[in-house]
This record gives C-alpha cells, sequence and structure tokens, in this order.
C-alpha cells in the first residue's frame, strides 16, 4: 500500500486537463509550461500507477481503462478543491472560450438552440456549444464527456442533479389536407384506424400511447418508427400518417408546414424535461452559469 505523500499530487491537475484534450500540446498551453514538461509529468504519471494512461493515435491521446477509471476518482476532488483554495473564483462569460457539450433530442435542440447561440452572439462570443445525441452514452460519463443531459428521465443515478425545465402536454398532429380527419377533433376508433408515425429518440419503439391503448384492449398500426421529432412532422404534412407528439414542437413546426394539433382521444400524462449533470461538474462556477442561463433562457418563454 502506498500513502498519498508518496506520489506527486500536482501531476494529478495534468493528468486532468490531458484527459480533457487529448492533446500533449493543449494540455501544455493551459497549463502554462513546455511540453516536454508535460512529456516528462505523463513519464512520471506512467511510473507511479503503472500503467501508460494514454496511448498515441491519430485521434490523439486515447485514455486508458485504467486512465478513464482515475479520471473518474480524481475529478470531483479536484474541482472542490479549486473552489476551496480560490473561492473567489468567477467565470467571466465574455472571457470564456469554454466548450460545452450538450446530450439532447433535436425536440430540445429545436426549442432551445436559437435562443441559447444569440444570447451567447452577444454576452459570450467565444463560447462554444456541442451537440450529442442523448443515446449516445451511458448516464455515468456525464461530467467528462458530457456537461449537461436535457431531456426525459424516468430515472438517474442517485448521485446526479436534477432539475425540471417545463412540463408539457402531447397533442396528435394530422396534415391539414387529411381526407378523413376533417374536423379539429379525432374520436378513439379514428386514432386507432389511422396509420401512425412512432417516435422514440432511444429507439426502444416502446410507446406510452401504445401502453394507454393496450390498457383499453386497442392496439394502433405503426407504420414509421423515427427517433426525431422534427422530419415526423413533415411526413405529416404530406401523408395521411397522424402522430402524437409534444406541443410545444407541434406549435412551432405548425408555423411551417401544413399540419393541425388536435387533443388525443386518450389521457396521456404531461412529460416533464429536465436537465442532468453530475457531481464532477455541480461546482465548477462555468457550468453553474450555463446551468442559471439555461434555466432563465426557458423562463422568459
Amino acid at each position: 500500500m502506498k500513502y498519498i505523500h508518496e506520489y506527486d499530487l500536482n501531476l494529478l491537475v495534468i493528468f486532468s486537463l490531458l484527459f480533457e484534450t487529448r492533446s500533449v500540446t493543449q494540455t501544455a498551453e493551459r497549463a502554462g509550461v513546455t511540453q516536454s514538461a508535460i512529456s516528462h509529468a505523463l513519464s512520471r504519471m506512467r511510473t507511479q500507477f503503472g500503467d501508460p494512461l494514454f496511448i498515441k493515435s491519430s485521434n490523439g491521446m486515447v485514455p486508458t481503462v485504467k486512465s478513464e477509471q482515475l479520471y473518474e476518482s480524481v475529478q470531483l476532488p479536484l474541482k472542490q478543491l479549486q473552489v476551496a483554495v480560490n473561492p473567489e473564483i468567477q467565470f467571466d462569460p465574455q472571457k470564456s472560450q469554454r466548450t460545452f457539450v450538450l446530450a439532447m433530442s433535436d425536440y430540445v435542440e429545436t426549442l432551445l438552440l436559437p435562443r441559447l447561440v444569440n444570447y451567447l452572439a452577444e454576452h459570450s462570443r467565444q463560447t462554444t456549444i456541442r451537440c450529442t445525441r442523448i443515446n449516445d452514452f451511458e448516464l455515468e460519463k456525464t461530467g467528462s464527456d458530457v456537461d449537461l443531459i436535457i431531456g426525459r428521465f424516468e430515472k438517474a443515478p442517485e448521485n446526479f442533479r436534477k432539475k425540471l425545465l417545463w412540463r408539457e402536454d402531447m397533442v396528435t398532429i394530422v396534415s391539414k389536407n387529411h381526407p378523413r380527419v376533417i374536423s379539429n377533433r379525432i374520436g378513439l376508433q379514428q386514432f386507432v384506424n389511422e396509420e401512425h408515425v412512432l417516435i422514440s429518440p432511444k429507439g426502444s419503439g416502446v410507446s406510452l400511447v401504445d401502453a394507454i391503448l393496450s390498457e383499453k384492449g386497442l392496439k394502433r398500426r405503426v407504420k414509421v418508427y423515427s427517433h426525431y421529432f422534427m422530419s415526423p412532422t413533415r411526413i405529416v404534412a404530406e401523408t395521411e400518417l397522424i402522430a402524437t407528439i409534444p406541443r410545444k414542437i407541434a406549435e412551432l413546426a405548425s408555423r411551417e408546414v401544413a399540419i393541425k394539433c388536435l387533443k388525443p382521444p386518450i389521457e396521456i400524462p404531461a412529460i416533464d424535461v429536465s436537465m442532468l449533470w453530475g457531481p464532477v461538474v455541480h461546482y465548477d462556477p462555468a457550468h453553474q452559469w450555463l446551468r442559471n442561463l439555461i434555466n432563465e433562457i426557458l423562463n422568459a418563454g
């Protein structure tokens, strides 16, 4: 067993930068030292931990399994230590060159990004947003690979923070030129008889609508399964298919395509859209700024 005083803890800061940038050059720039100093530090870390930690590749420095485990272990303590020794530390959005990684569906992207980008253009021009799909990773990776996950969650890891952003009901959309749905309402039997587009961002093909219909001894016919929210609105506008989607995205799409929004003939619970983040980034001033900003933007309408 080795004791903590036997390790050079300053190396953990270098390790953290290497893990985040996957680049000796970028790590040297952020640390304010030479590339040779970073290479020397990496050599010492490999000796201390008995592992290569990073493997060179055409895509940069690829972390080993040991490196992944070490990063998950040290990130929260390093963030907390940074706050403890620099209680006055402030995040300046006007000077920040931070890239935030947000995981969300095209539904959330469509509602959030235009307003977020407009705000950044005026108040934080060098901040960058990188989006990834909500099902492209495991939740536990949030805080290292991803800053925020925004979406609908039935459950999340216990150590994650969660904040409700908005709640909305579901509507059924049909083409304004639909030959059979002429009025502004649709009955249960007609709802079942029509062919549907089912939206399943996670690709499971499982729908609350089908579960509710099953309880009534009914089953609809799904003609198209889609990962996305926006493309089905155009499919519905140009065909005789119908779909049941969140109201906000339906009303937004109705400005551009010929669809109308109807009340579903079954009671569908409202959906909660929340943001999740892990303990690693909870105390990060930049991350706190981003969370507050997103909340303010969405609450402003």
